[in-house]
């Protein structure tokens, strides 16, 4: 725990993402997301709707299957963290 009363679990590079968790395990968001950084590290963010994510999903199984494989680990992995 930081001096901002805050864990770390991670940290997200190029490519990576988050949220996934909340939508294909039909929960609620269950983690905050603060980024550290500075004009040095500019952030660019893309969003997508949950539905959409889903329906990318139903296209595409194989994606999802790897997405739901990766939201499980993940899950296991903050869970132990509590």
């Amino acid at each position: 725990m930081d001096r901002n009363n805050l864990n770390t679990y991670g940290y997200l590079d190029r490519g990576s993402y988050f949220g996934e968790i909340g939508i294909l395990m039909n929960s609620l968001n269950q983690f905050d997301y603060v980024f550290y950084g500075g004009q040095d590290k500019p952030l660019q963010l893309l969003t997508i709707e949950s539905g959409d994510f889903l329906e990318i999903c139903n296209e595409f199984p194989i994606s999802k299957e790897i997405f739901l494989q990766n939201a499980k680990k993940r899950l296991q992995m903050f869970q132990n963290y509590k």
